[in-house]
């Protein structure tokens, strides 16, 4: 973890789950990411960085409000380990980065069910 700042630290919990769970966006390929801020009244903002490897090279992904406690991330393949940090941007403009946390896509979309098919019953079974 960076240095100590004065204003807001991220807390040792930051997680990175692969959709599937309830709370999860359905059918969708993504990684949710969670954490908690040590100081939120003195954060300014977050930002959150994805690579493909642990050592980098870290991309920022999005800014997200400083009240945000979670963020999605839409990933297009599954099975496909990424890893984040979470970097808060405290009212002074100092920046804490988070330890590196490691997500998998483990969900796939759902098949689309078929359309257009009419089953009749017969008296030995059905057809379609």
């Amino acid at each position: 973890m960076a240095p100590e700042c004065t204003a807001a630290r991220i807390a040792s919990r930051i997680s990175a789950t692969g959709a599937g769970s309830p709370s999860d966006v359905p059918g969708a390929r993504s990684i949710r990411l969670r954490w908690t801020l040590e100081n939120p009244q003195r954060a300014r903002g977050i930002a959150i960085h994805r690579a493909e490897k642990f050592d980098g090279p870290y991309l920022r992904l999005a800014d997200v409000d400083a009240a945000d406690t979670v963020y999605t991330d839409r990933v297009q393949r599954v099975k496909e380990t990424y890893f984040y940090r979470v970097e808060v941007v405290d009212v002074v403009g100092r920046s804490t980065v988070s330890m590196t946390v490691q997500g998998l896509s483990n969900t796939a979309p759902p098949a689309a069910p078929p359309s257009g098919v009419i089953a009749k019953a017969e008296l030995y079974g059905v057809t379609l």
